[in-house]
């Protein structure tokens, strides 16, 4: 029996990196922690039964971005979270520190993330490690949304947000990309 392949990445025009390739049925989902698997749609950047949700982060500031819980809310006991955000053009996350660490990676346009004072530019298939209480931001300034998977610990905790002076601090230490926003 040959091999077949179910998911093959490569960048399409714009240097997004999506699936394409040979695709099997999807099966029926189970629910409670058992295994899943949930198919990609391209059209629309979604995947098949995971909902999309506004997510403002509340008074830390977030603003046009989308989150989608793929791993984390489904009843697994799985000890991370899988998340993918997408950022609407000039959207960005809250300015916040929390507890936990958490890994993000560039999957479709670019983006722009300030952690602890440094300005990182972010592209499909980049990976950034966010550490413990690591005062963080994440920005779109393109003209094309910015999406992006976020691995964290299950049983996030609270965020924290950042005092005056700490916003001060990383305003004066972003050198110009329009800083951040409080």
């Amino acid at each position: 029996m040959a091999n077949r392949t179910i998911c093959d990445f490569a960048p399409d025009a714009e240097g997004t990196f999506t699936p394409d390739g040979d695709r099997e049925e999807q099966p029926e989902q189970k629910t409670g922690n058992r295994s899943s698997w949930y198919r990609f749609t391209r059209s629309t950047f979604t995947w098949e039964g995971i909902a999309r949700e506004t997510y403002r982060g509340g008074d830390a500031g977030a603003a046009w971005l989308v989150r989608n819980i793929i791993v984390g809310s489904h009843g697994e006991s799985s000890p991370f979270d899988l998340r993918y955000f997408e950022m609407e053009p000039g959207g960005s996350s809250g300015t916040v520190r929390h507890p936990g660490e958490h890994v993000v990676i560039g999957v479709r346009g670019k983006g722009t993330a300030v952690v602890e004072g440094r300005t990182l530019d972010l592209n499909p298939l980049d990976v950034l490690y966010i550490g413990p209480d690591e005062l963080h931001q994440i920005h779109n300034r393109e003209e094309q949304p910015f999406g992006f998977f976020c691995i964290v610990g299950s049983g996030r905790e609270q965020v924290a947000l950042p005092l005056q002076d700490e916003l001060e601090w990383l305003q004066e230490a972003v050198q110009t990309r329009g800083g951040i926003r409080k």
